[in-house]
Formats: C-alpha cells, sequence, structure tokens
C-alpha cells in the first residue's frame, strides 16, 4: 500500500503530518506521524526518526533544511463537512454547487418529502428528524461547516442553540436583518455567550446582491471558501485524489513557490497512465511537471526534485504570471505493486 493509499484508510487526517527528504541519498524516505506518535515509516530506521522533535513544533507545511539534508513537512487537515439545517431552495442549490467543490454535504431535515429532495440533489447523507434532536449528538469539528437554513426563527433558534456551543470553522444562518436580530437578541436573553455569538455570519454570504436560490447558495459557498483560505494552515488531499491513488502513478506536490506562481505549497496532481487527477495551476508549468511525471513512468524513476518557471519571457506575454515552484515528483507504486 502506497502511503496516500494509507492516508486514505484513516479515520480523520487533521493533525497528521507527513515528512519526506527531498534529496541527497536518503530521497524519498518519508515518516507520517502525529505529535509523540509514529503511524509509519519507510524505511524502519530513516534519518527523519531523529527530527521529529523538531517537525512536530512546525505549525505549518513547509520545506527546510535539518542536518544538512532538505526536507517537506505537510500538516494535514481532514475533509471539510457543509452540514445544512433545512432542505428548502437554497440548500438544493447549494448541495448540487458543493459537488463541484468536492464538499460533502450532510443535510438535517425534520420533513421526510423535503428530506428526499436533498437525498436526490445529491447530499452525502440526510438525517430526517427534528432540528434539535438531530444536533443533539452531531458532532463538530474544526473542518465543519454549519449553515441555517430553515423555514421560520424558532427552528433558526434552535438550530443555534445546539450548534453555538460545539467546534466548527465556520456558522451562518439566512435570513433578513430583522430576523437576525430578532434571533441574536432572544439568543442574549437565553445567556448565549456573546463572543461566539458575534463570530455567527448572519445575514449568511458575501454581499454579491443575490436574490435567486442559485445566487444565494453562490455567496454562501463564496463565504466559506473564504473563511477557510483565510485560517488555512495545513495541506489536504482531494477525495478525487485519494479515490485515485490506490491504483498508483507519478504524484506531483509542490513544496516552494517563488513570486506569483498561481498555486499555493502542498497543492497536489497525480498523472497515470490514464490521466491526471488535480491540477497545479495549468498553462506552461503544469504541461512541463506533466510531462517530468510521463518521463518517470516511463523509465520507473522513484523520485524527482525539479524547479519549474513560469516567466512573461517564456510566454512571449506580458501579462502572464511571473514566478516558480519546485516541485516534489514521486512515483507511487499501485495495488499490484507496479
Amino acid at each position: 500500500m502506497n502511503y496516500v493509499a494509507q492516508l486514505a484508510a484513516l479515520p480523520e487526517r487533521r493533525g497528521i503530518r507527513t515528512a519526506v527528504l527531498l534529496d541527497g541519498d536518503c530521497q524519498g524516505h518519508r515518516i507520517i506521524f502525529t505529535p509523540g506518535l509514529v503511524l509509519g515509516c519507510e524505511p524502519k530506521d530513516s534519518p527523519l526518526l531523529s527530527s521529529l522533535p523538531v517537525l512536530s513544533m512546525i505549525p505549518e507545511s513547509c520545506a527546510l533544511s535539518l542536518g544538512g539534508r532538505r526536507v517537506f513537512l505537510e500538516v494535514l487537515e481532514d475533509t471539510p463537512r457543509l452540514v445544512l439545517c433545512g432542505a428548502g431552495h437554497v440548500s438544493l442549490a447549494l448541495i448540487q454547487m458543493a459537488g463541484l467543490l468536492e464538499l460533502p454535504v450532510t443535510v438535517l431535515e425534520d420533513r421526510e418529502e423535503f428530506a428526499q429532495r436533498a437525498r436526490e440533489a445529491g447530499a452525502a447523507q440526510v438525517i430526517c428528524a427534528p432540528f434539535g434532536q438531530a444536533l443533539e449528538d452531531f458532532p463538530g469539528s474544526p473542518d465543519t461547516y454549519f449553515v441555517i437554513l430553515t423555514r421560520e426563527h424558532l427552528y433558526d433558534r434552535k438550530c443555534l442553540e445546539k450548534i453555538l456551543p460545539k467546534e466548527w470553522a465556520y456558522l451562518g444562518m439566512m435570513g433578513s436583518a430583522g430576523r437576525v436580530e430578532l434571533v441574536r437578541r432572544q439568543m442574549l436573553a437565553a445567556g448565549a455567550d456573546p463572543e461566539r455569538l458575534a463570530l455567527l455570519h448572519a445575514p449568511v454570504g458575501l454581499e454579491i446582491g443575490a436574490e435567486t436560490p442559485q445566487e444565494i447558495a453562490l455567496s454562501i459557498l463564496a463565504e466559506i471558501v473564504q473563511t477557510r483560505r483565510q485560517g488555512q494552515q495545513g495541506s489536504g488531499y482531494s477525495g478525487a485524489l485519494l479515490r485515485a491513488a490506490p491504483a498508483g502513478g507519478v504524484l506531483a506536490t509542490i513544496v516552494a513557490k517563488e513570486g506569483s506562481a498561481p498555486r499555493d505549497i502542498g497543492t497536489k496532481m497525480l498523472l497515470t497512465p490514464d490521466g491526471q487527477t488535480g491540477t497545479i495551476g495549468g498553462g506552461l508549468l503544469e504541461a512541463d511537471v506533466l510531462r517530468a511525471g510521463r518521463e518517470m513512468l516511463a523509465s520507473g524513476e522513484r523520485y524527482r526534485l525539479a524547479q519549474f518557471a513560469l516567466t512573461p519571457a517564456r510566454t512571449q506575454e506580458t501579462m502572464a504570471c511571473g514566478g516558480a515552484v519546485e516541485v516534489f515528483l514521486e512515483r507511487l507504486d499501485g495495488k499490484d505493486g507496479a
């Protein structure tokens, strides 16, 4: 099992760290760990083991030098989850749009007819029960994004009462300014924590003049993406990449960048003989990385660390992005070991 398939098998990935040696005679040595616990190390006697105290203290993904060796450390995030309270028109639009972002959606709805509509729209999970009951034991997490979209303010308040004490990355509530203010006043009068309540995004979504359910859904997802990116300190593996990795291929990861390169450190793309999963920025830069990956597929080369530049001089375009990325390419074994 290659290491990405091993990560895919973990029940959750937040807080998991991986480190890989980028060059030298130990190139490709990798360790998977949490502070205080080694989950995997290849080879078993890798010099990375002696660097665990230092690697455990670094807060975010980066390339660094340890003992004369270059190391790429990744601090992983778990797959984010969108939780919708209510299954009206805006929720249905959110379910469909979230699919484009590979954002799994859980819907809580107390009416079976509406719950069925959420299932048909593509929700990953639908819980049909009274809102208070459904939320009572529903777990929060640093990767959970709650949006309250119920049909009246009494249900809004019931959901807010249950969600507010939980752990979450984002909490939004749809409604007019008057309806939102009414719920806020009622919550404060009932003893809600004013600091927690101040974190509520309400009315929900970025201000783009949205009117239709689809436009409102777009504004909500835009605000969620904004919140997620502003607070992001780690890297992740998309669901598509985790599903494709067991078959093997060449995985390309951006480990360093300069200038205005389009994608950030930790961005990944998997190349297989049948195609690719993910993107590291498109254009000439991605074409160069794909070319290097195909060479590795053909030759059996295990690892390659290379720099790729995208500058106006290359494209003959004065408006082209300037910058460079350093990419680590590694061959992942498939299920059959190939």
